[in-house]
Formats: structure tokens, sequence, C-alpha cells
């Protein structure tokens, strides 16, 4: 059966049954739903994702959908590189990032509601750059649950700096330590080789990484981040790499900081914090009773603002 023609992305608004993706694919129709894979193959993603941490679904976007996200890109990138927050930048990514498949995927994944947190893309740099090799690492700082789409617009192998990640990683207690020390020969590393259109669906959890590229082909890649809620682990999992790790432990000992330094005592959130409690206490808005739970709660909120941020920021596929 011919593939159904219509405009290309149509089919990844969650709201629409029509699946524009290949005939192949879902044969008809009404043969799979808004998620992009067919009904029938969930259940078997879902367990591989619990189990490893990690999922590969294969042709979720057609050749079409590419050639339209490749024409959306190529007004908002123009380096080599990450790039986060394209929905901020161009309405067709907001509008996957909150109404499309991948966040109906992730959904189905996780087995719930998620929260919109970045659309991005990343063009393998294939010279000396800060990403032409990405660490080992989690998502999230190790501090926020979450997981992401990562979608190949290019084919993707071990040569040209393909992810790898590490089976079952998620349901391990990792610290900084263990992630520096994980490589390619590791227990349970996975080395995911994918097609243009392949998706890949990681929890924020999982550890994974790439190597720097040995060819020059293109490896090309958006990605859509999702959190979920709070992590239950008590230990930060910055990026870093193993030798920058022993540069912020001497650091760290110096100034008698912890990992989490985004948000203390004399930064500039913290700053800002003081002086909007000021200009409170000068328009009299400050309750004196009520002072010490209020400046409790501000502490908390900006904290948790900060950390979110730096989170988000921590994705880097």
């Amino acid at each position: 059966m011919r593939a159904v023609k219509s405009t290309v992305f149509l089919g990844m608004l969650c709201g629409v049954m029509l699946c524009v993706v290949t005939a192949q694919k879902c044969g008809q129709a009404n043969s799979c739903d808004p998620i992009g894979v067919l009904e029938a193959d969930l259940a078997s993603y879902k367990h591989d994702f619990d189990r490893d941490g990690f999922v590969v679904v294969r042709n979720y976007l057609s050749p079409d959908e590419i050639a339209e996200a490749f024409a959306h890109l190529a007004e908002i990138v123009s380096e080599p590189g990450p790039k986060k927050d394209l929905q901020k930048e161009d309405q067709w990514f907001d509008d996957l990032m909150e109404r499309g498949r991948p966040r109906a995927l992730v959904e189905a994944m996780v087995g719930g509601p998620v929260q919109s947190a970045s659309a991005g893309y990343f063009d393998k740099p294939l010279e000396e750059h800060r990403f032409a090799e990405v660490a080992p690492h989690v998502d999230g700082l190790g501090k926020r649950d979450g997981a992401t789409v990562w979608i190949a617009l290019d084919r993707v192998t071990k040569e040209n700096g393909a992810l790898f990640y590490v089976n079952g990683s998620h349901l391990m207690n990792l610290t900084p330590e263990s992630l520096a020390s994980t490589s390619e020969s590791s227990e349970g590393a996975f080395c995911a080789e994918v097609n243009p259109g392949d998706a890949i669906v990681h929890t924020a959890r999982t550890i994974h990484f790439s190597r720097k590229a040995q060819t020059a082909d293109p490896r090309r890649a958006m990605n859509f981040f999702y959190w979920t809620g709070l992590s239950n682990s008590a230990i930060a999992l910055p990026y870093v790499d193993k030798q920058s790790l022993e540069g912020q432990k001497k650091l760290a000992a110096k100034k008698d900081e912890t990992q989490d330094l985004g948000f203390v005592e004399g930064s500039p959130a913290w700053k800002k914090l003081v002086a909007q409690k000021e200009k409170m206490v000068a328009e009299n808005r400050w309750q004196i009773k009520q002072g010490g739970d209020l400046w409790e709660k501000m502490v908390a909120k900006a904290a948790n603002k900060v950390g979110e941020a730096a989170a988000a920021a921590s994705v880097v596929e």
C-alpha cells in the first residue's frame, strides 16, 4: 500500500489518528496510534526500556519527515555541536515537543505524564571541539529523572560517533567515579548503530556517551527531552570527564564546596533572591511572623529552578 500523502508531520501531532510514516510500518491509516509505532510493538518496547534503560525504535520517521526536519533546522542552526531549546526559535519544534509523537512515545515508555524540557539538535563535530567526544554521563545531573527521544537524521555507526549505552545502568548506584571509568569495553556497553529515522528512547539515569568520529560522514540528530520527577539518588552526577573530575575534586576541597554549585550563598542566583527579599521588605510586603517560612520557600523554589535549568543544560548527545 502506498504511504499516505499529506502534510508531512500531520501524523506526529498527538491528537491525530492518521499516521504519516511508511506503508511498511503502518500498513493502513488506522493500524498505528499517535505514538507512531504499532500498538502490538509497544509492550515489547516497554519491556526493553524498563530492563535496559533504553530502547531502539526502528523507522520512527519517514524520509519525508526527515527532509521536513532538515528544512526547519536549516533556518536556526549554523554550526556543529549541540543546540538546545529549538522550541523557542521555531514553533514547529514546540508543537512536536508539546503535542507530538515524541511526547506520546516517552509517556508510553515511562508509564505516565511528563514535563517538557527542551528540543535539541546535535551535529557531531568532526574537528577539535568541546563536544567532539561526549564523556559517559547521565542526564539531569543525577538529581532529576526524565527521558529523551533521540532521532537519527543520518546513518549512525561506531565510526562516525554512534551513541553507546550501558545496559541496566539506570538501576545501578552510580558515582562520579564510576561514570568517569565507563568505556565501550565496560560490561553491558552497547553501540547503538542506527539508520536515518530510527529513534532511541533512554531514561535520564542511563549511562550514555559517544567517541570522536573517525570518518567525515555526518552524524546529525534531534532530540526531545522531558522531565518525569526528582531522582531518589542523593549523589550529584554532573557531566564531567575523567580528567576534569580530579580538577573538580581539588577545587571543591579547596573551597569547601559541594557538587551542586548552581545555587549557593553568594552565587548570582542567591544575590538575586536576596534583592527580591529586600524589595519586599522596602514595600512592606514582608510579614515578620512568616518571614522565616517564606524565606525557606523562596530559597527552595529558586534552588529548584536553578537546578532544573542546569540539569536540562547537561543533556548533550
